[in-house]
């Protein structure tokens, strides 16, 4: 109704894109940025994938031909990134699923503690930053925490309901179940402190075909029950919007209707607020990834 409400625009191109590191590779195959979060992916492949036990709604390294990102590289990027004051006010860091190790994923969790160590030499004490990653067990995240400068920790379960997880996310329930996850994502909130362990779903997905509740209604039930008992142990549960991919299991379906996302962002807002937790690692303005953070 001609009523200006925000000022959208595309998000700055990044001084350090342009630039190679002594390698010669290329910085922005190495990091981007969103919003204000400086994104690095540490593993480009996800093991799931080798057994078909990907995520059903995940096309992410589908097409990706290699899978170590060179720690040297990762360490020149952030560093030259840094060089433009004030563009970006947190790192993150995530990849694909790693399980490799004399124990699930021993090699991924070593490999995100020396990319953490080596990328906190350019600052003094701890840096705002977040690691998106399985749950691990609470002795691995201890290390993490004390090892390096992190700052938060998002062991994402997005899937809700017990029974659509075990289907929709094959290579979680495997490695590690439903319960295990939720249990050690509230184990991580001894570690890291109340409002500083995330999680979120993949908002739509638990509606796709062929497994999905049949109802929107029964889709926020489910969430919103999720959600609320995460902020009661103090974790924040945000909610990410599905994109149906021709690469991912699900493959292309009709997303849920905008009334449903719109319900959901509107009713995660006030569960989160209800408890007193507030997303400063995830709002819209630093990350652009989660509608109803703010």
């Amino acid at each position: 109704d001609d009523q200006m409400v925000d000022e959208i625009d595309f998000v700055p191109r990044p001084s350090f894109y342009g630039q190679v590191t002594s390698k010669k590779t290329p910085m922005e195959a190495v990091a981007l940025a969103r919003a204000q979060k400086l994104i690095l992916t540490a593993f480009q492949k996800c093991l799931f994938w080798k057994a078909g036990e990907q995520c059903r709604y995940c096309a992410f390294f589908s097409e990706t031909k290699t899978a170590e990102v060179d720690e040297q590289d990762i360490f020149e990027t952030v560093r030259e990134a840094l060089k433009e004051p004030g563009r970006y006010s947190q790192i993150y860091i995530s990849g694909g699923s790693d399980y490799r190790g004399s124990y699930p994923f021993e090699e991924e969790i070593a490999r995100y503690v020396r990319i953490l160590h080596s990328i906190g030499t350019l600052f003094d004490g701890r840096f705002h930053s977040q690691l998106m990653a399985p749950a691990y067990e609470k002795k691995d995240v201890q290390r993490l925490y004390q090892e390096t400068g992190l700052t938060s920790y998002s062991p994402n379960i997005e899937v809700m309901d017990k029974t659509l997880f075990k289907k929709l996310c094959p290579g979680k329930e495997r490695w590690i179940g439903y319960d295990t996850w939720i249990k050690r994502t509230l184990d991580a909130v001894d570690v890291f402190g109340p409002g500083n362990v995330y999680t979120q779903v993949v908002a739509g997905a638990e509606l796709a075909r062929p497994y999905g509740f049949t109802s929107v209604d029964d889709a926020l039930r489910s969430n919103l029950e999720g959600c609320d008992f995460f902020a009661k142990h103090g974790v924040v549960c945000l909610s990410t919007i599905w994109r149906p991919h021709k690469h991912a299991k699900l493959g292309m379906q009709p997303m849920p209707p905008l009334s449903y996302y719109v319900r959901l962002t509107k009713e995660f807002y006030e569960i989160r607020k209800s408890y007193g937790l507030v997303a400063v690692d995830d709002n819209y303005k630093l990350c652009g990834n989660h509608p109803d953070s703010d």
